[in-house]
């Protein structure tokens, strides 16, 4: 067992908790319009455009990669 095993453990666990949550809470109705929105960008020629800084920023990059 590695030394930060229990932490790794911890952290999952706190995530999976979170997300748990978000699947009773999630607005399902506001996430189809994302998705429509979403899919329909390219086909029209359009571009999404992400921002931001710190965590954010890495998270910008992140979605721009997906």
């Amino acid at each position: 067992m590695g030394k930060y095993d229990q932490s790794i453990t911890d952290i999952l666990n706190i995530e999976y908790q979170e997300i748990q949550k978000l699947i009773d809470t999630l607005d399902r109705d506001v996430m189809e319009q994302i998705i429509d929105l979403l899919i329909s960008v390219k086909p029209n020629g359009k571009k999404v455009i992400t921002a931001g800084a710190g965590t954010s920023g890495a998270t910008a990059i992140r979605v721009a990669h997906s």
